[in-house]
């Protein structure tokens, strides 16, 4: 029978979608067999469910009509335990993201009702938008790309304030520009593509828009930047676009910037004068600029005549006597402009009488009344003078000029003082000619002025130069025929006072000696002569013929038969014992020293000579030997040594054997400063026994598996200073570990096999041992690096929550970071034990609206603001209380008791309207429908707002 009830039950809240009155299925119900008893009539169950299955339940009677996607829901789905009544209708009071699925993270904020927007239909595809309900969100929360679009690629740079030039009518055309939200420069956009550019007929300038134009006002301009123009100022400063020049204004060019600046137009800081047209006088009158002063020369008013304005007016440039009124000594008077000097002729005459303005220096005048001599005036102070260059004479000019022609000069060579060659320097007067013979410049000593040529005589001690340079049989008597041979200069032998008794020189002659001293012609070689050849000059001279220089190549014979003591010097006390072959050992062109020894003529030892007397002995180099010097040597070859018979030498080996005197340690020796003999013996060299006490360089020059055993493969990797932990004396064990020298990680040793390892008790860390411990000082650690450590913060016994810490679990990294641990980086809510305003976290801040302190009711912890809603239970007071509600511009005129018609849950629409708050008359809000009697009175005439459809009266 329960199932029976239940099958009814269904089939009663399906019939509701029909109009059968609920007493009917009552009745049904009640009258069912069986009602109150189990019936075990299976056939009877089915029979019963199916006759209720066919009703059909009209829903929109419940002012909730099943639509769209609600219409394939299954009605226990919402009418759970068969509650029908007390369900809400609002979509958001089921989709609350508990029941059903509710607004996203990523929705728009709004407080308006799903339906708003959305049908049951397609609840996302359908979707319409009334931006009437968003309320006072900036565009920008939901336009911004992701919720909903945002600005596109080609948007004009501006701040996120959508709501200045956009409306939600109608977004695309802008009826207006707020210039304050854009971003750049006013060319970002208006470059007639975007927005309007400059006109065709905008005055050419830069693109600084803003430099002269502001975005409240654009016409006209706000001011003008003429920085930013380009062309003259004429192209503006026109009479037309803007004021040009006045009708005062001075007569120049179109060019204003050549006087005036932009910055201060007025006064003119300057006036180029180049663009200036019209003469000085124009405006230098007195009047429009300054004109001449009082006590200015008498001209005429032609100024630029005089002066020059481009190169500067005072002084004057040069003067235009033309222009110049009045006799020349008005001004020419020594105070105004230069006058007569002192040395000028005396005259009482005008000065126009022998000057012209047009070249003052040529002064015309006439000689015919002077009857002194011309010096008289022509003295260099009077009249000009001779000048520093004229030729030294006496003051008797007329002898030489004459006044009808200056220029045309007679000397009168009885008028010269001075020698010749004061004028015949071929500048001033013909000077020597090319042909001349070298001399010097006195002339006179071989000319005569009264017959210049042939010459009389020749003063030689005049002429420069050797003999031959005239006495070449051309120009005067040269050698003659019977002369002997020589290049000489003739005045070696000769000279010029007495030519024939010369005095002979031997150096002058080119010829040999025998060529004379032949016994004919002059003494030759006498009977006692060495037997030689006949050069005689090759032993002898001609300026000391004895004794002579023996040139012993010339020389026939052998040494020992002049060199015998007697002829010549022979061998001396103290020679060497050797036999009498000289030249065995000595050369004729070198006798000292002997250029090399022949010691198969000497008799004895080596050391007979060769002990650094006689002969070169051992040399400072030499080892220190005894000396038997054959013993290592041969005087066939006596470098290098034979041998070296190590019986003779004395000393330590290495005072030889250092690689330069004989062969040293070798490049892959060890270290070592003892001596050779400590390891080596000179019979069996190699074989050394090493002691490693003398050893002064590290194991590893040695010891590197080469030379010496090296470090085995089961070595700990480390560097080569083997000295940092081994010791000579006792290599194994190791007596310390030098940690600097280890390479690797730690852990690659304390293993707990080769070295210690952790112990049972360390904490849970990789085995980055170094990434905590110092090998200087183990224990304590210098430092923690918690990438180390494994597990959580309060894991494995190292931290927990201090006194004080806020309520959370012990995941301590959820907030605080390893390196950085305060301040927290971040607070993860999530960890975080008992509400906001628990455990003295939180607590409302000044201006926060009445609310009680359960923050979580409006905040996100993930995102505090904006709040994602507003629950209006925490809120305590009115709507309108603590500065939250206000009406909206176009709400009808009431009082501020919100909630009066309104619902916190579901703000609009109003779920009454409570008319003792509305203030003013109904007709403020109401208006006659369109089958209202014809009335002026009042609404409340006739209706009240308790029962509005009982009139009082009939119209």
């Amino acid at each position: 029978m329960s199932m029976l009830i239940k099958n009814m039950v269904i089939n009663l809240v399906k019939a509701r979608k029909t109009c059968v009155p609920i007493l009917v299925w009552l009745l049904l119900l009640f009258s069912a067999p069986g009602f109150g008893a189990v019936s075990d009539n299976p056939d009877s169950r089915s029979e019963n469910t199916a006759a209720a299955d066919t009703a059909v339940f009209d829903h929109m009677v419940t002012g909730f009509p099943l639509e769209g996607d609600h219409d394939l829901i299954d009605c226990v789905a919402c009418h759970v335990g068969a509650v029908f009544e007390v369900l809400p209708t609002q979509c958001e009071a089921c989709h609350d993201g508990i029941s059903a699925r509710g607004i996203s993270l990523s929705h728009i904020l709004t407080t308006a009702s799903c339906d708003s927007c959305h049908t049951t239909t397609s609840f996302s595809d359908s979707a319409t938008m009334d931006h009437g309900i968003v309320g006072n969100e900036a565009c920008v929360t939901c336009h911004n790309g992701s919720n909903a679009t945002g600005q596109s690629a080609s948007h004009v740079a501006t701040t996120a304030e959508c709501a200045a030039c956009h409306t939600t009518v109608t977004w695309v055309l802008v009826t207006g520009v707020d210039h304050d939200q854009v971003l750049g420069v006013c060319l970002s956009c208006h470059d007639g593509a975007t927005a309007t550019g400059k006109g065709p007929s905008h005055l050419s300038t830069s693109n600084v828009c803003e430099a002269c134009h502001g975005n409240t006002s654009w016409v006209p301009a706000v001011t003008m930047d003429h920085d930013q123009v380009n062309g003259s100022c004429v192209v503006c400063h026109n009479g037309l676009l803007a004021t040009g020049t006045g009708s005062g204004h001075i007569l120049t060019s179109d060019v204003c910037e050549a006087c005036h600046t932009s910055v201060a137009w007025t006064p003119v800081s300057i006036v180029d004068h180049a663009e200036v047209s019209g003469s000085c006088g124009s405006c230098h009158d007195g009047v429009v600029s300054a004109g001449k002063t009082s006590g200015h020369i008498l001209t005429t008013d032609m100024c630029e005549a005089c002066h020059h304005s481009a190169m500067g007016w005072v002084p004057v440039m040069r003067v235009d006597h033309t222009q110049v009124t009045g006799a020349c000594e008005s001004c020419h008077n020594g105070i105004i402009a230069t006058g007569k000097h002192e040395t000028h002729l005396v005259t009482a005459e005008s000065c126009d009488i022998c000057h012209t303005t047009n070249d003052w220096a040529s002064a015309v005048f006439s000689h015919s009344g002077v009857v002194n001599n011309c010096s008289s005036c022509h003295n260099g102070n009077n009249a000009t003078g001779k000048p520093a260059t004229h030729i030294d004479a006496s003051n008797i000019c007329g002898a030489c000029h004459a006044i009808s022609g200056w220029s045309l000069v007679v000397v009168d060579h009885s008028q010269v003082n001075g020698v010749c060659a004061g004028c015949h320097d071929g500048v001033v007067a013909t000077g020597k000619d090319a042909t001349h013979i070298d001399v010097s410049n006195v002339c006179e000593s071989c000319h005569d002025d009264a017959g210049w040529t042939p010459v009389t005589t020749v003063d030689h001690a005049e002429v420069n130069g050797v003999c031959e340079a005239c006495h070449d049989g051309v120009i005067a008597t040269g050698k003659d025929a019977g002369h002997l041979p020589t290049t000489q200069a003739c005045d070696v032998c000769h000279g010029s006072d007495d030519w024939t008794a010369a005095v002979f020189d031997h150096s002058a002659v080119s010829d040999t000696c025998i060529t004379c001293h032949d016994s004919v012609t002059a003494t030759g070689k006498s009977a006692t002569h060495i037997e030689t050849s006949d050069v005689c000059e090759a032993c002898h001279v001609n300026a000391d013929w004895t004794p002579p220089a023996v040139d012993h190549a010339q020389v026939r014979g052998s040494c020992a038969s002049c060199h015998d003591g007697v002829i010549a010097t022979g061998r001396s006390a103290t020679h060497i014992s050797s036999s009498d072959v000289c030249d065995a050992c000595h050369t004729s062109t070198a006798w000292i020293p002997t250029v090399s020894v022949d010691h198969a003529q000497v008799s004895g030892s080596c050391a007979d000579c060769h002990d650094g007397i006689v002969a070169r002995g051992k040399g400072a180099t030499h080892i220190n030997a005894s000396e038997v010097c054959e013993a290592c040597h041969d005087n066939f070859a006596w470098s290098p040594a034979i041998s070296v018979d190590h019986d003779q030498v004395s000393g330590a080996c290495e005072s030889c054997h250092d690689g330069v005197i004989a062969i040293g340690k070798g490049a892959s020796h060890i270290v070592t400063t003892a001596s050779c003999d400590v390891c080596h013996v000179t019979t069996t060299w190699l074989g050394a026994g090493v002691d490693h006490s003398t050893i002064t360089d590290t194991c590893i020059t040695c010891h590197d598996g080469a030379v010496a055993t090296g470090k085995g493969a089961a070595h700990i990797n480390s560097s080569e200073v083997c000295e940092a932990c081994h010791s000579s004396a006792a290599w194994s064990p190791v007596t310390t570990v030098d940690h600097v020298q280890v390479s690797g990680v730690c852990e690659a040793c304390h293993d707990g096999v080769i070295a210690t390892g952790r112990n049972a008790t360390h904490i849970n860390t990789t085995n980055v041992c170094g990434a905590c411990h110092s090998s200087a000082a183990w224990t304590p650690a210098i430092t923690v690096d918690h990438d180390q450590v494994q597990g959580s913060c309060a894991g494995g016994g190292c931290h927990s929550l201090p006194g004080g810490h806020i309520n959370t679990t012990n995941v301590c990294e959820a907030c605080h970071r390893t390196n950085t641990w305060e301040p927290v980086f971040t607070v993860d809510h999530d960890q975080v034990q008992g509400s906001c305003a628990g455990g003295g976290c939180h607590s409302l801040p000044g201006g926060h609206i009445n609310t009680t302190n359960v923050c979580e009711a409006c905040h996100r912890t993930n995102t505090w603001e904006p709040v994602f809603t507003v629950d209006h239970d925490q809120v305590q007071g009115s709507c309108a209380g603590g500065g939250c509600h206000s009406l909206p511009g176009g709400h009808i005129d009431t009082s501020n008791a919100c909630e009066a018609c309104h619902r916190t849950d579901d703000w609009e629409p109003a779920f009454r309207v409570d008319h003792n708050e509305v203030n003013g008359s109904c007709a403020s809000c109401h208006r006659l429908p369109s089958d209202h009697c014809s009335t002026a009175d009042e609404c409340n005439v006739c209706h009240n707002v308790n029962d509005w459809d009982e009139t009082s009266q009939d119209c």
